[in-house]
């Protein structure tokens, strides 16, 4: 029987450096890979999000990177979707918000009101993240439990530290999406924070 490996936050950083240096996997395609995967958990998990849509939170980082290219293979299949975040700071993020700006997914103002979705993606902050969230990402996280539709986070809910289970708040996710193995902090009683399960 196969076992699920349960990663810190440093040993899931060290496996995606081996998947680029030692087996050469650009850090592009890792992070489509990752978006497409999430898309499908969503189309299967929330059925309704085909004529309801959804609703991208998207971060500075590589979080936020995965978070476009979930809208990107969303929009693609025809559902209706909406981004709103942060100007993307790296690289793989930057490139995957110009391709979904391309393909014509849309994009909210700062200060636009979010339409209603059926879910919303939190692509926030990434398994690294420690602490409690601040500034412009704690405002968003903020929006996302205002809003009210069930959460699907991208690794870990904002605010849970993903290496200790110590959760900051203010995102409960009904599901979380991580690849490699789960986190510590999804099974560090912090369950009622991450979703009943990760996918």
């Amino acid at each position: 029987m196969n076992s699920i490996p349960v990663l810190s936050a440093t040993e899931a950083a060290a496996w995606d450096s081996v998947a680029r240096t030692q087996f050469r996997i650009p850090s592009r395609v890792l992070m489509e890979a990752a978006g497409r995967a999430t898309a499908q958990v969503l189309l299967t998990e929330f059925p309704e999000i085909v004529t309801q849509g959804a609703l991208v939170v998207a971060g500075a980082g590589n979080n936020g990177g995965d978070g476009w290219v979930i809208a990107r293979a969303l929009h693609a299949s025809g559902v209706p979707v909406w981004v709103a975040g942060l100007d993307p700071k790296t690289d793989d993020a930057i490139d995957n918000r110009a391709l979904a700006r391309v393909d014509g997914v849309r994009e909210l103002g700062r200060e636009e009101p979010w339409p209603v979705a059926a879910v919303v993606v939190d692509a926030l902050l990434g398994t690294g993240a420690a602490g409690p969230a601040r500034g412009e990402v704690l405002a968003l996280a903020q929006r996302i439990v205002a809003y009210g539709a069930p959460a699907v986070a991208v690794d870990g809910p904002t605010g849970l530290d993903l290496s200790s289970g110590e959760a900051h708040g203010p995102v409960r996710a009904r599901v979380s999406v991580t690849f490699g193995g789960v986190r510590r902090g999804h099974l560090l009683g912090a369950s009622r924070w991450s979703g009943d399960r990760p996918a």
